[in-house]
């Protein structure tokens, strides 16, 4: 009989901080074949999770499912007294085994029947941990662990289980790395199990796909580009090249009559090495490198400006009529699914059109409330002035150290803030 020698739980928290962004892809790559291959032959799990995953070293090695104690044939009357693990179970099963329990004994009419979109479920929240290193409990910063979701999922709304799984979403993977998944777990932890993608879209989504050939494409594709322009780039780095060989000569006649260090010329000596050696790369990719950057510094600023008016905006629910509600939701769910800078613009620009909507009546008092958290983030950022490469972003700070305590208008207070949190996540 085969055994295994360690499940992927133990692995990936034993592993988990050397692990690249490929090695995780990988792994859930396998946890989603397990599950194809158990709906393939009509079944559901019921109790999908990393540690009934299990690692066989074969000839062929592989990554096997196990325990199917729990599993159920596809459609069939879930028992009440039925297993499950809280922390990868949905929200209707939860329901349906530690919250209607009661009542459903003696009414035949309450039943819950086994499906496939459970096991999504579990899929989604099993990448999630896979790609943060934590469950949904501990993402969702529920204090109490299993006891915790359990509550969470009986004492909430369906809308907002799902706006509070949005925001966790956005908050925990916020980088511009993450939108694939982001966008794949926005589509598997969704209440509506009818609503919950499928195994076959899941196998073929981005976030399982986008790796595979594309690497080697794109390396194809420049290294065309640069043959192209071969004989330009050439002749560019020539004449780098030259003007090197005189700038060495130049200092090495300057080292005689002025003293100069001999460093000086043995670096400009090594600047004419690689720009001989390296004729056809340097320019393009430091380019590429720069605009990569600077779109996920933009894209991680307008997230965090989206996530400041979203939590500002649960404060004021209450105070929100149907029509506003049903907008706010849908905010919650364009944000998580936001794949790009421009889509997170778009979503910016609504949820600021609904913050402007509800006048601020206690503004004095979060005026004050906003003062201290200026002075908060400013203490915590002096310590670090002399790391900003940008001059201007100490010099900034401090004067909006001033301003604050001299304006009484809400939204500049915000503004001041809003920067400040920016040069905090910069550090």
């Amino acid at each position: 009989m085969e055994r295994g020698v360690e499940n992927m739980n133990r692995f990936l928290y034993s592993k988990h901080q050397w692990l690249n962004d490929n090695e995780r892809v990988c792994l859930g790559e396998s946890l989603v074949k397990i599950v194809s291959l158990i709906h393939k032959s009509g079944k559901v799990w019921m109790d999908g999770k990393l540690s009934n995953v299990i690692y066989f070293p074969t000839d062929y090695p592989e990554w096997k499912g196990i325990d199917f104690e729990y599993s159920l044939d596809e459609g069939v009357e879930i028992p009440s007294d039925h297993g499950c693990t809280i922390a990868y179970a949905p929200p209707e099963l939860v329901k349906y085994l530690f919250d209607e329990g009661e009542e459903k004994k003696g009414d035949d009419d309450q039943t819950l029947l086994s499906s496939k979109s459970m096991d999504m479920w579990s899929v989604g929240v099993c990448l999630l941990e896979i790609v943060t290193g934590k469950g949904l409990g501990e993402n969702m910063e529920l204090v109490r662990g299993k006891d915790g979701l359990r509550e969470f999922y009986c004492l909430e709304s369906d809308k907002e289980i799902e706006e509070k799984i949005g925001k966790m979403l956005m908050r925990k993977l916020r980088e511009e790395k993450h939108r694939h998944l982001k966008r794949l777990l926005s589509e598997l932890l969704v209440v509506d199990g009818e609503e919950r993608l499928k195994i076959g879209k899941v196998v073929d989504h981005s976030f399982l796909t986008r790796e595979k050939g594309t690497t080697t494409k794109r390396m194809m594709n420049r290294l065309e580009r640069e043959l192209e322009s071969r004989n330009e780039t050439k002749r560019q780095f020539d004449d780098m090249k030259k003007r090197s060989e005189e700038i060495k000569a130049t200092l090495e006649t300057i080292v005689d009559e002025e003293g100069i260090t001999q460093d000086l010329v043995e670096n400009a000596h090594f600047m004419v090495i690689e720009a001989h050696n390296s004729p056809y790369q340097i320019p393009q990719y430091v380019q590429q490198n720069q605009v990569h950057q600077q779109t996920q510094q933009d894209y991680k600023s307008i997230s965090n400006q989206v996530i400041e008016f979203v939590d500002e905006l649960e404060g004021l629910k209450e105070r929100m009529e149907e029509d506003q509600k049903e907008r706010f939701h849908d905010i919650t769910k364009m944000m998580i699914r936001a794949s790009n800078v421009e889509e997170m613009r778009d979503c910016l620009k609504l949820v600021e059109r609904l913050y402007e909507e509800f006048p601020h009546l206690n503004e004095e008092e979060r005026v004050l409330e906003l003062r201290e958290d200026i002075k908060k983030l400013i203490s915590d950022l002096i310590p670090h002035l002399m790391r900003f490469e940008n001059k201007d972003i100490p010099i900034h700070i401090m004067t909006i150290n001033k301003e604050c305590e001299n304006t009484n208008q809400f939204h500049e207070l915000e503004r001041m803030l809003r920067d400040l949190t920016r040069y905090f996540n910069q550090l």
